[in-house]
């Protein structure tokens, strides 16, 4: 076997490398058809502009020693890159697009290879695909590109290129839709590849003057039975008048509905004016309680619908008796249980003594306080005529017991 030795000037003295590049390393033995190739790689942790020395050595049965190689010397650099980012707006309400712009320069000596960017919206804004463009800079000439398509996770948008080579600036932008959900985020985008610096950008979101509004919608009708719904058979009221909280003035129409729209959100109070309607008077609710009322109080959310009725009977029927056999409560029957205005009711006989005659009042309000009233004067003219029967009747007993 010939003795091996290297051969001369084969192998570049000083070459550069960056982190995780693969460099093959090749030896060449005289009168020997093979080519030795081994190929190392570059820790990435190692430093800038650290030298690293690298030789290699060979020997044989048949050599007196080792031969030793030539001495190569690698220069390790960084890749290292820039990101900023930047919208075309500083400030945005639901409903508006904001064109967002990020600039990733590679300022190193070396390719960057591989870039992933990761693009995090704050909450309310939605990440529109087809927007998405891209290009390349250098110097002062800018060449469109083809971005692969962004993979979305929630809120985080991936964008990724192959490479990107000394001075170079890929630029990527796409456009995201602000929802009213915005107004309750942040407004701060960030985003970052893994070798490069954080950038952000903060948006200003603003209610605006439409998409934080809502409307409001209603109708006022006669109700028959007395449940706060309109049901077949129950007219609508043309012409009626409700007002709102904040000056507005609204008018039924033929039948009877209304609505409001561009009503500014949080709670809103409509109250229906009863002088609008001649004839007519509020009608009860048998079944819930806060509906006896001309006013109406609501929740509205921005961008929200919320509705307010309004239950009106004739005025010309409100009078029955509580003698006739009517129900109290009434039903959900399209039965005229109207609010009582004179009544007459008879006293108990409890002592067997003569008492008051029935007792006529005229009171035009709610049953319930029609019967407070009138169970009050009751009571009052109960009591003064028996009261010395009474408590000549206790002072009888407490003698008897003793």
């Amino acid at each position: 076997m010939q003795r091996l030795r290297r051969w001369p000037n084969t192998v570049p003295t000083r070459i550069v490398a960056f982190p995780n590049q693969k460099i093959k390393f090749r030896y060449w033995a005289i009168h020997l058809t093979g080519l030795l190739a081994l190929t190392l790689g570059i820790n990435h942790g190692i430093q800038a502009q650290e030298v690293i020395t690298n030789s290699a050595s060979a020997s044989g049965d048949n050599l007196p020693g080792t031969v030793q190689s030539n001495q190569t010397t690698l220069l390790a650099d960084q890749v290292k890159l820039e990101l900023i980012k930047t919208a075309d707006r500083a400030a945005a309400e639901p409903g508006d697009t904001i064109v967002y712009r990020l600039a990733l320069k590679n300022v190193g000596t070396g390719t960057a290879r591989n870039i992933v960017i990761t693009d995090t919206a704050p909450l309310g804004l939605n990440f529109i695909a087809r927007s998405l463009q891209g290009s390349i800079t250098v110097g002062t000439t800018t060449t469109p590109v083809t971005i692969p398509p962004a993979t979305t996770s929630g809120r985080t948008a991936t964008f990724t290129y192959p490479e990107l080579a000394p001075g170079q600036i890929l630029n990527i932008i796409y456009a995201a839709e602000v929802t009213p959900d915005a107004i309750r985020g942040t407004g701060r985008n960030t985003a970052q590849e893994r070798r490069s610096n954080t950038a952000t950008f903060k948006v200003r979101v603003e209610p605006g003057i439409l998409s934080d509004c809502g409307t409001i919608i209603g109708r006022v009708f006669v109700d028959k039975n007395f449940d706060g719904e309109q049901q077949p058979g129950e007219p609508g009221i043309p012409n009626a008048v409700v007002f709102l909280d904040d000056g507005n003035r609204i008018t039924t129409d033929a039948n009877g509905l209304f609505s409001m729209a561009n009503v500014v959100s949080g709670n809103r109070v409509g109250t229906l004016d009863l002088t609008s309607i001649p004839g007519y008077d509020l009608a009860p609710n048998l079944f819930f309680s806060e509906r006896n009322s001309p006013s109406r109080l609501v929740r509205l959310e921005p961008g929200g619908l919320r509705r307010m009725n309004f239950a009106v009977t004739p005025a010309s029927l409100q009078s029955t008796a509580l003698g006739s056999g009517q129900s109290a409560v009434g039903s959900r029957e399209n039965n005229y249980q109207l609010p009582i205005t004179n009544y007459q009711l008879p006293i108990v006989d409890v002592s067997k003594e003569s008492h008051p005659q029935p007792i006529q009042s005229s009171v035009n309000s709610h049953p319930s306080s029609v019967v407070e009233a009138v169970s009050k004067q009751v009571f009052s003219q109960f009591f003064n005529s028996h009261q010395s029967t009474v408590l000549g009747k206790h002072r009888n007993q407490g003698k008897n017991d003793d």
